[in-house]
């Protein structure tokens, strides 16, 4: 079975004559799990579905794609929303990638200078995450960064359960 970790949401796209948005599932992860379920594996999505109607009918969606989801989790947080930026409103307020993708996207460039451009378009924060750590660069000129976390250790632990004699 493949199992998807991750997001699904509502993607909201103007119609072609532009005149109205159209709701449609969507979410890279909730994606994958539709496209891996349609390719004819058994696929599972695990993710927080809203109770809202956007969350019902992402469920739903998922339900007739033979998605599984019975590791899904209801939230009584509305569904998450992405709005197509196509037309005068073109940018998201917050953007997050990894270095790894900037670096296939912009090959050579700097992810800073990447985070620039799109705060150039309109965005308030980007987000790029990488091995070194993550940073964070916010319209106000501001550049934030954070370590990566630590390294889990494991520990294992033996018990011995020593019964006395009856």
């Amino acid at each position: 079975m493949i199992t998807v970790v991750g997001e699904a949401l509502i993607h909201l796209a103007r119609t072609s004559d532009a005149s109205m948005l159209r709701a449609s599932p969507g979410g890279s992860a909730l994606n994958v799990a539709v496209a891996a379920a349609r390719l004819g594996y058994p696929a599972a999505l695990i993710a927080r579905l809203s109770r809202d109607l956007y969350g019902q009918e992402l469920r739903r969606y998922a339900e007739e794609n033979r998605v599984d989801l019975s590791g899904a989790t209801d939230a009584d947080e509305p569904t998450m929303i992405a709005i197509d930026s196509t037309g005068p409103l073109r940018s998201a307020d917050i953007i997050h990638a990894g270095a790894w993708d900037i670096n296939w996207l912009y090959p050579g460039r700097a992810p800073q200078a990447v985070a620039e451009q799109w705060l150039g378009l309109g965005a308030a924060m980007v987000i790029v995450n990488s091995r070194k750590g993550c940073m964070v660069v916010r319209e106000s000129g501001s550049v934030m960064y954070w370590p990566p976390a630590s390294p889990a250790r494991l520990v294992r632990l033996t018990f011995l359960l020593v019964h006395p004699p009856y």
